[in-house]
C-alpha cells in the first residue's frame, strides 16, 4: 500500500487573479517531515513511498523550457528560474535556511550513493575549457 499525502494550509485572498498564486498564506498545517519527524508547521507538505525497483521515481518534477529572453532589454527582469526559494531573515529571526537539503541512511538499507545534493551541467553550447568543477564552467569573455 502506497499513502501519498498532499496537504495544503490556508492562504489568504488573491488578489492578483493569477491561478496557483498562494500567497500570504498561513503556517497552519502541521506535519512531521521525513527525516527529521519534529512537529512542523507548513503551507504544504507532499509526502509519499517509492513503489518501483526499477523505474525512476521522483516526488516532483517542474521542469522549464526557456526560448525567450535573448533579445530583452539590459533590465534584471528576463531572468529565467524553474525553481527559486528566498529567505529574508529580519530583526528577531533565529537561524534560517533558504533551502536544507537532507538524506537520512538507514542502519542496514544497502550500499549505494548517497547525495543530498546534485548539480548537473549540461553544456550542449560551446567549448568552455578543460578544467574539472566550476572552472570547466568558465565564461568564454
Amino acid at each position: 500500500t502506497v499513502t501519498t499525502t498532499t496537504v495544503a494550509g490556508t492562504c489568504g485572498p488573491d488578489t492578483s487573479q493569477n491561478l496557483g498564486s498562494f500567497t500570504n498564506c498561513a503556517l497552519n498545517v502541521v506535519t512531521d517531515p521525513i527525516g527529521n519527524p519534529t512537529p512542523t508547521n507548513t503551507t504544504l507538505a507532499v509526502e509519499s513511498t517509492t513503489q518501483n525497483d526499477d523505474q525512476r521515481e521522483f516526488l516532483v518534477s517542474l521542469g522549464l523550457i526557456s526560448d525567450k529572453g535573448a533579445h530583452s532589454r539590459p533590465t534584471p527582469f528576463h531572468d529565467k528560474v524553474t525553481l527559486y526559494t528566498g529567505m529574508v531573515a529580519n530583526n528577531g529571526t533565529g537561524d534560517v535556511w533558504s533551502i536544507n537539503p537532507l538524506v537520512t541512511q538507514s542502519p542496514g538499507s544497502g550500499s549505494y550513493n548517497a547525495q543530498g545534493i546534485e548539480l548537473d551541467f549540461n553544456n550542449n553550447n560551446e567549448h568552455r575549457g578543460d578544467a574539472d568543477g566550476g572552472a570547466g564552467l568558465a565564461p568564454t569573455v
